[in-house]
């Protein structure tokens, strides 16, 4: 098998990653500065207070749930090439799930001026960063045989 295009997957996903997550953290960061120094307050509008946590930890599951949907879809026969593109897949749905929660939480402070918001945001932040894509975390997530995971340690 050729390394350079699953070399280049592996690099894209971790690049792409890279940027989605950076861009919650800049959003983030905006959101507090841009709302006029906001406060952290527990007795905010309750709508918010309740469907936020709820809809962060709703779209954590789906994302794990998704993204191993996907990982159990693929053969175990197919190309490492083919596990990586659908790794990627994978990896972006489930990273669009802790995304969406984030940028709810950042409007939300925006809308109430209430940092509590801003909180959610961060923890999807560490969830992200946590989860961010390695060649181990593929190799836990496939079942590789011993050919695909020298190929893996080439790349």
């Amino acid at each position: 098998m050729d390394n350079i295009p699953s070399k280049n997957i592996f690099k894209t996903i971790q690049i792409i990653y890279t940027a989605l997550l950076f861009g919650v953290l800049l959003f983030t960061i905006l959101g507090y500065t841009l709302s006029g120094n906001p406060t952290f307050n527990l007795d905010s509008d309750i709508t918010f207070m309740i469907a936020i946590p709820v809809v962060a930890v709703a779209a954590y599951m789906l994302g794990n749930l998704v993204f191993s949907s996907l990982v159990n879809k693929t053969h175990r026969n197919s190309t490492l090439a083919t596990k990586l593109t659908r790794y990627q897949s994978a990896i972006l749905v489930r990273v669009a799930c802790l995304e969406a929660p984030a940028f709810i939480a950042i409007a939300a402070t925006f809308i109430t001026n209430n940092a509590t918001f801003l909180l959610i945001s961060v923890i999807m932040l560490v969830l992200m960063y946590l989860q961010f894509p390695s060649k181990e975390k593929f190799k836990a997530a496939f079942d590789l045989g011993m050919k695909e995971k020298s190929e893996l340690d080439k790349l």
